[in-house]
């Protein structure tokens, strides 16, 4: 339907909605009728399109739905595709991509045989008002391929492997002729086979034995294994990255701010340095505040075979034990990252703020940096209590700044999200010798505080420039 296109006919205008009903195939809202039509909700036609659409549910062309839709008979039962995802806790539920239906609530017991990343098709049942909406998986459409990590154990009859995933609530069976060389106790990987009702379990074959579980070499490779986490770039991808990190490279158009103080923060075991921060104090008593990101796209060119390894890895991956970065080391640890002392390109964001944290203005632009110094939170923290120490006039003034923009953010109705987080100390061999929590710090609040002002001024000059 085309804007403003709604007949003035009665019956043309009954024709056209039934026309729009055959189309879709679903039912629809009052709204997203008069949307279809361009219709605004002020208008005369509006209330033309509400009288039409009444007068056919009274004589039995339409009828409505439990939801408040209006559908053609027998529409009302609907099928959508969706992944069905299965939370730690249990809930359950089918991800549809339908603005109009993004998310259907699947119980268990209307779950059938449907497992945790299955693409399947769901049905709507009858769902009281203002719920959310209820429905029940009808078919499998395609299975999730991912590996089971898990331990193999038996009961003496038979042999079964119980997941490390809570979305997986059951066990899944293994016959003895698909053990391969797995021993009850070893942690290993299972692929899917079958399973054919909800009342009996999966069933699954070993594919690879991972070691004996608690051991952290095999707990890692556990996890490396089950969410396909790549360890290896393609040969190409890793010589673009060489052929990038050795490429010379100069200030050129860039803005020049090697001669500024600059410094990173971050937590002590730290690897890529991917941004850092500068404060200057203005000749009006303002202050500009720098944000410095490191600018990966200097080294990534684009459509080559890095940028598409990096496109399909989405992100660095985040371990205990270390991490799997998006982009070779030689990238993310070296050319790209903001170590201490060499040259850097950079995304800045420079902000400049009155005394009271009102922001005045804000410009972004590439640059080149150099970073003072390498700083770990625990030194900030010291450095602020002591009031002294390496760049301890730029911290305290940052820090400052940072209260002042926390402070105006809470008081502006911003929510505190800040939580105690398990950490964990390890040996040589990546062993765990202790837990313990960690919670947020004056060092942590000032790099968070920098991050959101940054944020929100790229998120508005992007809305500003879509």
């Amino acid at each position: 339907m085309q804007k403003n296109s709604i007949p003035t006919d009665r019956a043309e205008l009954r024709r056209c909605v039934l026309q729009l009903f055959a189309d879709r195939g679903e039912p629809l809202l009052l709204h997203e009728i008069a949307r279809a039509f361009g219709v605004s909700s002020d208008s005369d036609e509006y209330e033309l399109l509400r009288d039409v659409l009444l007068e056919l549910t009274e004589e039995g062309v339409l009828v409505r739905t439990r939801r408040r839709r209006y559908a053609l008979p027998g529409m009302e039962t609907v099928f959508y595709r969706g992944r069905f995802v299965v939370e730690p806790s249990g809930a359950s539920y089918v991800e549809t991509g339908n603005p109009s239906m993004p998310r259907i609530i699947v119980r268990r017991r209307f779950a059938g045989t449907a497992l945790h990343g299955d693409i399947v098709e769901v049905r709507l049942l009858p769902t009281p008002p203002r719920k959310p909406q209820r429905g029940e998986v009808v078919r499998i459409i395609e299975r999730n391929e991912q590996p089971i990590a898990g331990t193999l154990e038996s009961d003496g009859s038979f042999y079964f492997v119980v997941p490390d995933e809570e979305v997986y609530p059951f066990d899944f069976l293994v016959a003895a002729e698909r053990l391969g060389q797995a021993k009850p106790g070893d942690k290993v990987l299972a692929r899917f086979l079958r399973w054919t009702s909800p009342q009996h379990n999966p069933e699954a074959e070993i594919i690879e034995v991972l070691g004996r579980p608690g051991r952290a070499l095999s707990e890692f490779e556990s996890i490396y294994r089950e969410f396909q986490l790549p360890r290896t770039y393609p040969p190409l991808a890793v010589t673009v990255a060489e052929t990038a990190a050795r490429t010379p490279r100069t200030v050129g158009e860039r803005e020049d701010f090697r001669s500024w103080e600059i410094v990173t923060i971050d937590p002590p075991d730290a690897k890529d340095f991917d941004d850092a921060l500068s404060l200057e104090l203005l000749s009006n008593g303002n202050m500009r505040l720098g944000v410095h990101i490191a600018d990966v796209s200097a080294f990534v060119p684009e459509g080559s075979p890095l940028d598409r390894e990096a496109l399909e890895r989405g992100t660095s991956v985040y371990l205990v034990d270390g991490v799997v970065p998006m982009l070779p080391e030689i990238l993310s640890n070296d050319a790209c990252s903001l170590v201490p002392g060499k040259e850097r390109f950079a995304y800045s964001v420079l902000m400049e703020f009155r005394p009271d944290g009102e922001r005045v203005s804000y410009r972004i632009t590439e640059s080149t940096i150099i970073s003072k110094r390498r700083f770990t939170y625990e030194e900030v923290d010291r450095i602020l209590e002591r009031g002294e120490g390496d760049h301890a006039r730029l911290l305290g003034a940052i820090d400052m700044l940072a209260q002042t923009l926390r402070r105006r953010r809470f008081e502006s109705g911003g929510i505190d999200f800040s939580t105690l987080e398990l950490r964990f100390e390890l040996d040589g061999n990546g062993e765990p010798q202790r837990a313990y929590m960690k919670g947020s710090t004056r060092a942590t609040r000032l790099v968070e505080e920098c991050m959101l002002a940054a944020n929100r001024c790229v998120t508005e000059h992007v809305s500003v420039l879509s």
